[in-house]
């Protein structure tokens, strides 16, 4: 890898540092680089293992530029992948990411408060 590919790989990962911390990581920063997988590319973020990954090109990219603009002010675009007989990804905007973690909160809290089984209503014992 050359040192412009380095140097643009060093700045991603400085990017990805201010935008944990501004999300609530003040430990967050770049991890010593090595090859394997030692460490993550940022680190100090538990309990998460952050790698970062910027290029001129990414082919996913194209999918959020369509959630975008298919969203506009119609709610959050969120884009989920999967490879055959791979697992499902989610993708969405860094700037986004508060404002979906509040929102699965809240819809946590709000099943907690209105229970979705008869079982669950009359608070009956399981059988198993």
């Amino acid at each position: 890898m050359g040192k412009m590919q380095r140097d643009k790989g060093k700045r991603g990962e400085r990017e990805v540092v201010q935008i944990m911390r501004d999300l609530g990581w003040p430990d967050a920063r770049r991890a010593r680089q090595s090859d394997g997988a030692v460490d993550p590319d940022v680190a100090g973020c538990p309990p998460f293992w952050l790698e970062v990954k910027r290029r001129k090109s990414i082919a996913a990219a194209r999918f959020m530029d369509q959630a975008v603009g298919d969203a506009e002010e119609k709610g959050m675009p969120i884009v989920f992948l999967r490879e055959d007989n791979g697992e499902w990804l989610v993708m969405l905007r860094s700037a986004d990411v508060q404002s979906f973690a509040a929102e699965i909160v809240a819809r946590s809290d709000e099943q907690k408060k209105h229970p979705t089984t008869c079982r669950e209503a009359c608070d009956l014992p399981r059988r198993d």
